[in-house]
Protein backbone atom coordinates (compact mmCIF):
# COMPACT_ATOMS: atom_id res chain seq x y z
CA UNK A 1 0.00 0.00 0.00
CA UNK A 2 2.70 2.29 0.79
CA UNK A 3 4.30 1.55 -2.60
CA UNK A 4 1.48 3.14 -4.51
CA UNK A 5 1.06 5.96 -1.87
CA UNK A 6 4.90 6.85 -2.64
CA UNK A 7 3.62 7.05 -6.67
CA UNK A 8 1.00 10.08 -5.30
CA UNK A 9 3.56 11.97 -2.26
CA UNK A 10 6.68 12.04 -5.32
CA UNK A 11 4.17 12.97 -7.64
CA UNK A 12 2.80 16.03 -5.05
CA UNK A 13 6.54 17.00 -3.83
CA UNK A 14 7.78 17.25 -7.19
CA UNK A 15 4.66 19.54 -8.24
CA UNK A 16 4.52 21.80 -5.16
CA UNK A 17 8.57 22.32 -5.16
CA UNK A 18 8.21 23.15 -9.31
CA UNK A 19 5.52 25.56 -8.15
CA UNK A 20 7.55 27.30 -5.12
CA UNK A 21 10.36 27.63 -7.79
CA UNK A 22 8.18 29.22 -10.81
CA UNK A 23 6.34 31.18 -7.86
CA UNK A 24 9.44 32.57 -5.80
CA UNK A 25 11.12 33.22 -9.75
CA UNK A 26 7.67 34.98 -10.81
CA UNK A 27 7.05 37.14 -8.04
CA UNK A 28 9.31 40.36 -8.47
CA UNK A 29 8.34 40.39 -12.47
CA UNK A 30 4.59 40.48 -11.25
CA UNK A 31 4.79 42.67 -8.65
CA UNK A 32 6.83 45.18 -10.65
CA UNK A 33 4.07 44.89 -13.35
CA UNK A 34 1.15 45.27 -10.48
CA UNK A 35 3.94 48.52 -8.76
CA UNK A 36 3.30 50.02 -12.75
CA UNK A 37 0.15 49.09 -13.38
CA UNK A 38 -1.57 49.52 -10.16
CA UNK A 39 0.53 52.48 -9.23
CA UNK A 40 1.51 50.23 -5.79
CA UNK A 41 3.94 51.25 -3.54
CA UNK A 42 7.24 49.47 -3.99
CA UNK A 43 7.28 47.74 -0.43
CA UNK A 44 5.45 44.42 -2.02
CA UNK A 45 6.83 41.49 -2.21
CA UNK A 46 8.78 39.06 -0.31
CA UNK A 47 9.13 35.50 0.09
CA UNK A 48 6.52 34.17 2.73
CA UNK A 49 7.67 30.84 3.97
CA UNK A 50 5.07 30.28 6.48
CA UNK A 51 2.70 30.25 3.00
CA UNK A 52 5.63 28.11 1.07
CA UNK A 53 5.22 25.57 3.96
CA UNK A 54 1.22 25.59 4.20
CA UNK A 55 1.37 25.18 0.59
CA UNK A 56 3.38 21.73 0.50
CA UNK A 57 1.78 20.18 3.83
CA UNK A 58 -1.98 20.51 1.69
CA UNK A 59 0.08 19.15 -1.40
CA UNK A 60 0.89 16.24 0.79
CA UNK A 61 -2.09 15.44 2.77
CA UNK A 62 -4.41 15.63 -0.20
CA UNK A 63 -1.58 13.18 -2.12
CA UNK A 64 -1.48 10.99 1.01
CA UNK A 65 -5.13 10.96 0.95
CA UNK A 66 -5.57 10.57 -2.53
CA UNK A 67 -3.28 7.56 -2.78
CA UNK A 68 -4.49 5.61 0.15
CA UNK A 69 -7.80 5.91 -1.11
CA UNK A 70 -6.39 4.70 -4.89
CA UNK A 71 -4.39 2.45 -3.47
CA UNK A 72 -7.15 0.83 -0.92
CA UNK A 73 -8.54 -1.29 -3.32
CA UNK A 74 -5.73 -2.64 -5.23
CA UNK A 75 -4.54 -3.95 -2.42
CA UNK A 76 -8.02 -6.05 -1.62
CA UNK A 77 -7.75 -7.95 -4.67
CA UNK A 78 -5.96 -10.75 -5.08
CA UNK A 79 -3.11 -10.64 -7.62
CA UNK A 80 -3.95 -13.83 -10.11
CA UNK A 81 -7.64 -12.34 -10.47
CA UNK A 82 -6.20 -8.82 -11.11
CA UNK A 83 -4.25 -9.97 -14.26
CA UNK A 84 -6.99 -11.70 -15.77
CA UNK A 85 -8.74 -9.80 -18.43
CA UNK A 86 -12.26 -8.68 -18.12
CA UNK A 87 -14.75 -10.60 -19.67
CA UNK A 88 -16.80 -8.77 -22.70
CA UNK A 89 -20.00 -7.82 -21.41
CA UNK A 90 -22.09 -7.85 -24.67
CA UNK A 91 -20.94 -10.79 -27.07
CA UNK A 92 -23.78 -10.34 -29.76
CA UNK A 93 -23.68 -9.39 -33.19
CA UNK A 94 -23.27 -5.65 -33.71
CA UNK A 95 -25.87 -4.34 -36.75
CA UNK A 96 -23.34 -3.90 -38.80
CA UNK A 97 -22.51 -7.88 -38.66
CA UNK A 98 -26.54 -7.87 -39.58
CA UNK A 99 -25.65 -6.17 -43.33
CA UNK A 100 -23.54 -8.95 -44.75
CA UNK A 101 -22.67 -7.02 -47.91
CA UNK A 102 -21.28 -4.48 -46.08
CA UNK A 103 -19.74 -6.14 -43.45
CA UNK A 104 -17.81 -8.97 -45.48
CA UNK A 105 -16.18 -6.04 -47.18
CA UNK A 106 -14.51 -5.01 -44.05
CA UNK A 107 -10.70 -6.40 -43.14
CA UNK A 108 -10.28 -7.89 -39.47
CA UNK A 109 -8.97 -4.92 -38.13
CA UNK A 110 -11.66 -2.22 -38.80
CA UNK A 111 -14.31 -5.58 -37.91
CA UNK A 112 -12.67 -5.53 -34.51
CA UNK A 113 -12.60 -1.79 -34.45
CA UNK A 114 -15.89 -0.68 -35.17
CA UNK A 115 -17.46 -4.04 -32.93
CA UNK A 116 -15.42 -2.29 -29.81
CA UNK A 117 -16.67 1.28 -30.91
CA UNK A 118 -20.35 -0.37 -30.69
CA UNK A 119 -19.65 -2.05 -27.63
CA UNK A 120 -18.46 0.65 -25.28
CA UNK A 121 -19.51 4.04 -27.46
CA UNK A 122 -19.20 5.72 -24.22
CA UNK A 123 -15.31 5.65 -24.60
CA UNK A 124 -15.77 6.12 -27.81
CA UNK A 125 -17.99 9.19 -27.27
CA UNK A 126 -15.40 10.76 -24.71
CA UNK A 127 -12.79 9.98 -27.32
CA UNK A 128 -14.86 11.80 -29.89
CA UNK A 129 -15.35 15.03 -28.54
CA UNK A 130 -11.42 14.89 -26.92
CA UNK A 131 -10.72 14.74 -30.53
CA UNK A 132 -13.08 17.36 -32.15
CA UNK A 133 -11.75 19.96 -29.01
CA UNK A 134 -8.47 19.35 -29.95
CA UNK A 135 -8.59 19.62 -33.68
CA UNK A 136 -10.73 23.13 -32.99
CA UNK A 137 -7.96 24.33 -30.73
CA UNK A 138 -5.03 23.52 -33.11
CA UNK A 139 -7.21 25.35 -35.76
CA UNK A 140 -8.11 28.86 -33.48
CA UNK A 141 -3.78 28.56 -32.87
CA UNK A 142 -3.07 28.82 -36.09
CA UNK A 143 -5.92 31.18 -37.31
CA UNK A 144 -4.84 33.45 -34.48
CA UNK A 145 -1.17 33.40 -35.66
CA UNK A 146 -2.15 33.83 -39.17
CA UNK A 147 -3.90 36.91 -38.26
CA UNK A 148 -1.21 38.21 -36.50
CA UNK A 149 1.44 37.55 -38.47
CA UNK A 150 -0.10 37.40 -42.13
CA UNK A 151 -1.21 41.16 -43.12
CA UNK A 152 -4.50 41.23 -45.04
CA UNK A 153 -4.67 41.30 -48.21
CA UNK A 154 -7.33 43.28 -49.93
CA UNK A 155 -8.39 42.19 -54.01
CA UNK A 156 -10.78 44.94 -55.57
CA UNK A 157 -12.07 43.43 -58.29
Amino acid sequence: MLHYTGYSLSVAFLGALLGTLTGISLASVLSQAYTIYFNLPETIGGINSKAILYGFMISMTVSLIAGLTASRGVVAINPAESMRPEPPRGTGKIILERWTWLWNRFNATWKMSLRSVCRKWGRFAVTLVGVIFAVGLLVLSLFSNDSVTVPPVQRVA
